[in-house]
């Protein structure tokens, strides 16, 4: 797992999604995502510069949230940090995801992680 020091909320999903920067653009998986970033897993790796804005699909809905690239990871996983995220509909449509796979019987993997640098969630 990967670590972090901020309290996000994360919710883990595998929704899949297009990272834009420029003329350019990669699909990926989303692999988790907060009301503040999103992990992403590029299909196939690419070099992504600073700015970036990501597509995707939250609770049934269509979504795009331009972010900055906060790391690469190896394996093609790249961090981002959304732009303003409390000016979209993000915190409101991950509540509802979440809502919607706790109606559907199934437990939401819904991670509270706050390990310090160099300890991932497990070892703390």
């Amino acid at each position: 797992m990967s670590e972090t020091r901020r309290g996000a909320f994360r919710l883990n999903h595998g929704e899949a999604g297009t990272l834009r920067f420029g003329a350019h653009a990669a699909t990926c998986v989303v692999v988790d995502n907060s009301a503040t970033g999103a992990r992403l897993r590029l299909h196939p790796p690419a070099l992504v510069p600073d700015r970036v804005t990501l597509a995707t699909e939250i609770a049934g809905t269509a979504i795009e949230l331009r972010g900055r690239l906060r790391r690469a990871e190896p394996g093609a996983v790249v961090a981002i940090r959304f732009d303003d995220p409390e000016s979209t509909p993000l915190p409101k449509l991950l509540n509802e995801a979440q809502r919607q796979l706790i109606a559907a019987g199934m437990r939401p993997d819904v991670e509270r992680r706050r390990a310090r640098r160099g300890q991932t969630v497990d070892e703390r």
